[in-house]
């Protein structure tokens, strides 16, 4: 019997096409709401893709056109030296050694990527996938996962024997990325990171791990609610909308874009830099530059033209250095005022002040090889105001402790010698026996997730402030006498205002021992004028005579550490660990024997029964 008008069971109904995705819905209001949806969506992608990109660099795009290039060129090759891998998206800038959170944020990032075009292939189509999969390889800057997400799409386009279970085809669709991971995850064992420790490896791989399983997870839940409200667009596009946002969400709440401006801080500004305050080798630059000039000034002789080049040569070092100081520091000003509530604040005015502090040191620089370093351990003026408020709002911090011996160093070279004692007190009395920050020691997840202290990637140690404090402080008690007249410094702010690795310094020494021969201080400046001996075996010579001659002042010690180091330095261990030993027995209390004990190899002394 025909069915009834109207019925839902009649002919017409069952000539409809069954709907298995939102296109199966022909009506132009449905249409035009899925195109405003899936660009919608599509943006929120691209967004999402733009946080991918800023988490490796700091920046929401290359900004110059003429990086764009080179920058996508090395994270697409496969043998480029400096290409970029998925094991350094965990550990730069934000390294999920020291914000574990970011395993979390990295695993929901990765998985949003790899399931948001594969989902489109499956409620939109292969074409509108497409689009997604572009902006994973040129906005995200992730070749090679858009390339894996292509062959997943391309997979569930092609429907192999027939499948037509969404999630069977979604689960085959993850395949390529699934290896894609296990591929680009693997780490040679000639590369660093096959070195870190098991516990510390599980960090590494858990985003990953976690990506599959979420992958796995959003693809069900997505289809599960795509089929519940039969395919209508305004359901599915709020709920990829989420998925979206959920990545940015939790870093913007659990790790901060402080955490991000710091660490790209300090990979550029700091110890470990390699852009910034970087030795260098320029013996092959300064020979070549002296041959060019030679050769267009043939009435100079060579050593002539050699000169004049290094000269030139050391100026521009100096403008570089300038130049680099400024940078750094600009960079740390834009954070103190950008992020005034950071965890961070301490680290950045540790790093600014480093900065201010950098020298140019040339003592090789005349050399036959010649070499130019950097070194901060001489505060300035420019650093003082960073120093200050380190030991001030930071006193228990590690940073403090380098802080106070600066200030002491600036404090005595001004002749206020008692400010000096006092901030060295300071620092011993609250750093002595401190330990370096590092990640508390708990089991578990907790250990999984227990993040490191702000200032333990520094890896800065207090107790060698300490040590320096040490010597500062034994230098000025037994040494310290009134100035020679009225308005003078005394000669150990005379002392402490000298650099060791200024040029000068072995004849300001001199300077020193003839204004000042019959003082406390002129042993002690005698040993350091045995060590500018450049022969090591005259070094050794003059340095044991003074040893033996200054045994019973502050100055036997001092004479017998350097004694020490000209012998490690002369390749004879042996004798050095005996001079070593015979510090450590002879002066136990000294600062000097302090900082032999830290050497390895040197035993603390025996007490007597």
């Amino acid at each position: 019997m025909p069915a009834a008008s109207g019925s839902s069971s009649g002919p017409d109904f069952l000539d409809r096409p069954p709907i298995v995705d939102v296109w199966s819905r022909t009506s132009p209001k449905y249409r035009r709401r899925s195109l405003l949806l899936l660009a919608v969506n599509l943006g929120l992608f691209v967004g999402l893709c733009v946080f991918a990109f800023w988490l490796r660099t700091g920046q929401t795009w290359p900004g110059d056109p003429d990086r764009y290039g080179p920058m996508l060129t090395r994270s697409f090759s496969p043998t480029d030296d400096e290409q970029v891998t998925l094991v350094d998206l965990v550990l730069f800038p934000v390294s999920v050694r020291e914000v574990p959170m970011q395993i979390v944020v990295m695993g929901l990032l990765l998985a949003t990527l790899a399931t948001m075009p594969l989902l489109t292939t499956l409620l939109y189509r292969l074409p509108a996938a497409l689009l997604f999969v572009a902006a994973i390889a040129f906005v995200a800057m992730m070749p090679w996962l858009s390339l894996s997400v292509l062959a997943g799409c391309a997979l569930i386009a092609l429907r192999p024997l027939g499948m037509s279970f969404k999630y069977a085809l979604a689960l085959l669709g993850l395949l390529p990325v699934i290896v894609y991971f296990f591929f680009a995850t693997r780490v040679p064992e000639s590369s660093p990171t096959a070195l870190i420790q098991p516990d510390v490896k599980v960090k590494l791989y858990a985003p990953w791990v976690l990506a599959i399983v979420a992958s796995a997870v959003i693809l069900a839940v997505v289809l599960g609610i795509a089929k519940l409200i039969n395919y209508r667009p305004g359901g599915i596009s709020p709920l990829l909308a989420v998925l979206l946002v959920v990545p940015i969400v939790l870093f913007q709440v659990f790790v901060g874009a402080d955490e991000l401006e710091y660490r790209l801080l300090e990979y550029r500004f700091g110890p470990g830099s390699t852009e910034f305050f970087v030795p260098r080798e320029l013996g092959e630059t300064l020979e070549a530059l002296a041959y060019d000039y030679h050769q267009r000034h043939p009435a100079m002789s060579p050593a002539a033209s050699r000169q004049r080049i290094a000269g030139r040569l050391e100026s521009q070092l100096r403008i570089e250095l300038a130049e680099q100081q400024y940078l750094a520091a600009g960079h740390c000003q834009r954070f103190l005022e950008q992020f005034p509530n950071s965890a961070y604040l301490p680290n950045v005015h540790y790093l600014a002040g480093r900065a201010l502090d950098m020298r140019l040191d040339l003592s090789r620089y005349r050399h036959d090889e010649p070499r130019a370093e950097y070194y901060d351990d001489v505060p300035g003026a420019a650093s003082r105001e960073h120093w200050s408020i380190l030991a001030a709002r930071y006193s228990a911090s590690p940073f403090a402790a380098v802080a106070l011996v600066k200030q002491a160093v600036v404090a005595g070279r001004n002749g206020r010698l008692d400010a000096a004692r006092r901030l060295l007190s300071t620092a011993i009395a609250t750093f002595d026996d401190a330990a370096p920050q590092t990640q508390p020691i708990v089991g578990g997840l907790r250990q999984l997730f227990a993040r490191e202290t702000p200032e333990s990637s520094l890896k800065l140690d207090p107790q060698e402030s300490v040590v320096e404090a040490r010597g500062l402080r034994e230098l000025i008690d037994r040494n310290a006498e009134p100035p020679a007249s009225p308005g003078a410094l005394p000669a150990v702010s005379q002392l402490l205002r000298l650099d060791a690795r200024h040029p000068l310094y072995e004849a300001n020494l001199r300077r020193l021992v003839r204004r000042y021969p019959d003082s406390k201080l002129a042993d002690n400046l005698r040993v350091r004028l045995a060590t500018c001996e450049p022969s090591l075996s005259r070094r050794i010579e003059r340095l044991a005579e003074a040893a033996a001659r200054y045994a019973a002042t502050d100055a036997g010690p001092a004479a017998l550490f350097a004694l020490a180091d000209a012998y490690r330095r002369d390749a004879r261990p042996d004798d050095a660990q005996a001079v070593y030993r015979r510090l450590v027995e002879r002066y136990p209390e000294s600062c000097w024997a302090v900082q032999a004990r830290r050497l390895p190899g040197v035993p603390s002394p025996v007490p007597p029964p």
